[in-house]
């Protein structure tokens, strides 16, 4: 069999923007994953006997005649679905689309997409794992217990801010990049309408709401920071997500990595959009009554997600 591997240059942009003449090393550490992504799957395939191509561009400098034009029996495709790259079925060519997870060393690779528009839902999911399975659970809970997250966090604070400094039940939203494509694609709520819901439903049911600005585009937090200023609402951004964690009961998001990171806490976790975890959240309306599901649900859901995502680090889950 003939495989296609795109292998997108980690050293620039992966959206559109200046490409330097000579490749360098990846521009941030969490990108050294897609390489070893790619060396992986390469590895796999030539054990079987199958010729590999491995064609390297800049992510954004992919298109659909890239694979067409060298007909492959497979090809992988980075960063897309199939909405958004599309393959023509008359050109018979199989294709997997992958991207990170919400831990760096593991990728989706699907046929339709990834994570909420992925081929595969959370109840497919939840068939894959085994009752009374932990390991993998408790590996990934450790790591998240520890403070591993995907992106980089603010330094631990001593201290809370002094005003919440006894509180010890409060919800926390985790902002997500309004423009991010998890919102675009998967889900029908934006984040602002999110949060404004959120403050609605903590106030109805008398919960104090804490809101964390997302770490890697400050920017984009503006129009939310605008709201919790006009509503009166704790926004924090210099305090790292797990240490907020510890002290919230509930924690509110779209669709974000960040929720499956607060379920291995056992957080009651409640979701607006499409993702695949949503067989262990609950939705706005309800959840703020609700405590955190069992751990032994949990834990299968962990172990078949572990099954159904790539591992590209042997020796851990």
């Amino acid at each position: 069999m003939k495989v296609l591997i795109l292998a997108p240059r980690l050293d620039c942009m992966f959206k559109e923007g200046p490409v330097p003449d000579v490749e360098g090393p990846p521009n941030d550490p969490i990108r050294v994953h897609w390489a070893k992504l790619v060396q992986c799957l390469k590895k796999d395939h030539e054990e079987k006997g199958d010729t590999v191509e491995i064609l390297k561009k800049p992510l954004w400098q992919f298109t659909p005649e890239d694979i067409c034009t060298r007909n492959p029996d497979l090809a992988y495709i980075p960063h897309k679905e199939a909405h958004s790259f599309p393959i023509p079925e008359i050109e018979n060519i199989d294709v997997l689309y992958y991207h990170q997870t919400v831990f760096p060393w593991r990728f989706y690779i699907d046929k339709q997409g990834w994570a909420g528009g992925a081929s595969v839902k959370g109840e497919d999911i939840m068939e894959m794992g085994m009752n009374n399975a932990h390991d993998r659970f408790d590996q990934l809970r450790k790591y998240s217990l520890s403070g591993g997250t995907k992106f980089a966090q603010p330094p631990h604070k001593k201290l809370f801010p002094a005003i919440i400094p006894n509180l010890r039940d409060y919800v926390l939203f985790p902002c997500q990049i309004p423009h991010d494509e998890t919102i675009k694609y998967h889900s029908r709520v934006t984040v602002e309408e999110a949060l404004k819901q959120t403050i609605h439903h903590c106030r109805r049911s008398n919960k104090f709401l804490i809101v964390k600005g997302h770490p890697v585009n400050p920017g984009s937090m503006e129009p939310l920071k605008k709201i919790c200023s006009q509503q009166g609402i704790t926004y924090i951004d210099d305090m790292p997500i797990h240490q907020l964690f510890e002290r919230a009961k509930h924690v509110v998001c779209v669709n974000s990595g960040t929720g499956m990171e607060a379920l291995l806490h056992h957080k009651n976790v409640i979701t607006f959009g499409d993702c695949e975890y949503n067989v262990v959240t609950r939705n706005i309306e309800t959840g703020l009554k609700s405590g955190p599901y069992a751990q032994p649900k949990l834990a299968k859901f962990f172990d078949g997600w572990c099954k159904w995502t790539y591992n590209t680090s042997p020796g851990f889950c």
